[in-house]
């Protein structure tokens, strides 16, 4: 309940007093999670501190989760009327042959505004997650990604029957709980990352398109990759993201 009563705060705020509220709660969260203060740190102290400081780290997490509150309002459809967008051509070219694709990126920027951006501009999109422990958020959630656009499945049999009607699928490459391990090296060195997006590309014999998202002076960018067959292609795409800007991944993803 407590995170429905913040997420709808931070909706109907005016946005600049929902990203102080947003950072307040962060802090206070990271001080009741050690795990989640242990993860931050452990950041900090592999990529040091003047590359990833933890309070650039927080307000960046605290504005991202602001606008991510705000989804399907007219505040998010002003965002991605003006946003940047380079390689679309990759998807596009597979939604005009009634294709698909298995779409993967990371807790990274605003990431659940993707699939209001994508569903805007006609493209049907799916995401496979995990049912979230509690049950009232679970249908929460559920409620505000449904409102824009975005189709939510559990399990791979769902997915699978989506692509073949033309639905591109989002994944994680973020390590959840079910997850098997695939070593990147990134976002930190020696970080494992889940193979999900890869193994489900595979089963199904769909494309996997990398992408990522974040702002730069307030103006939504989004980056699509062309279709990826290996490890190192996808370190070529997703690296440069974590080298720049670290701070704009949610490190508890896992």
């Amino acid at each position: 309940m407590f995170i429905i009563f913040i997420l709808l705060t931070l909706r109907i705020l005016p946005f600049e007093l929902s990203c102080f509220i947003a950072r307040l709660t962060f802090s206070f969260f990271l001080k009741l999670s050690p795990r989640a203060m242990n993860q931050l740190l452990e950041a900090e102290n592999i990529l040091g501190k003047k590359r990833f400081p933890s309070s650039i780290y927080i307000k960046r997490a605290a504005f991202n989760i602001a606008v991510m509150a705000r989804m399907g309002s007219p505040f998010t459809r002003n965002l991605y009327g003006k946003m940047l967008i380079e390689g679309e051509e990759y998807i596009k070219i597979l939604k005009d042959s009634k294709n698909s694709a298995i779409i993967a990126t990371f807790h990274y920027g605003p990431w659940e505004l993707l699939a209001e951006a994508f569903s805007a501009k006609g493209y049907k999109i799916a995401a496979l997650v995990t049912k979230q422990s509690k049950n009232i958020l679970d249908k929460f959630l559920l409620a505000l990604r449904k409102r824009v656009g975005l189709k939510i499945v559990h399990t791979w049999e769902q997915a699978t029957e989506l692509t073949k009607k033309g639905f591109f699928l989002a994944t994680l490459f973020d390590k959840t709980v079910r997850a098997k391990w695939n070593q990147m090296n990134f976002p930190l060195p020696n970080y494992q990352t889940s193979r999900l997006p890869i193994r489900l590309a595979a089963r199904i014999r769909k494309p996997l398109i990398p992408v990522m998202c974040r702002f730069k002076d307030r103006i939504f960018q989004v980056n699509i990759g062309s279709p990826k067959d290996g490890k190192d292609e996808l370190q070529e795409f997703f690296s440069p993201f974590f080298n720049q800007t670290p701070f704009e991944w949610l490190i508890w993803g896992d």
